[in-house]
């Protein structure tokens, strides 16, 4: 419970210097100038990525509506 409560501050203010801070970049920098010699340059990994299909059943049926007039509390 405590580690709720401590995640639900840091979220809280974390928020909170989302909505407060304005930051603006004054200078962008730039990248330094590298240069690299490889003799193999690997290869990236195969993958296989599938879909699974959810199935939602429909059922028909009434929905009843109340008979009762409605009153306003006063």
């Amino acid at each position: 419970m405590r580690a709720f409560g401590f995640l639900l501050a840091v979220a809280l203010i974390a928020g909170a210097a989302w909505y407060f801070l304005d930051v603006r970049v004054v200078d962008a920098g730039r990248l330094p100038d590298v240069e690299v010699t490889v003799k193999d340059p690997g290869k990236l990994p195969d993958v296989d990525v599938s879909v699974k299909t959810v199935d939602v059943p429909e059922t028909t049926g009434a929905v009843g509506m109340p008979t009762e007039p409605a009153t306003t509390a006063r």
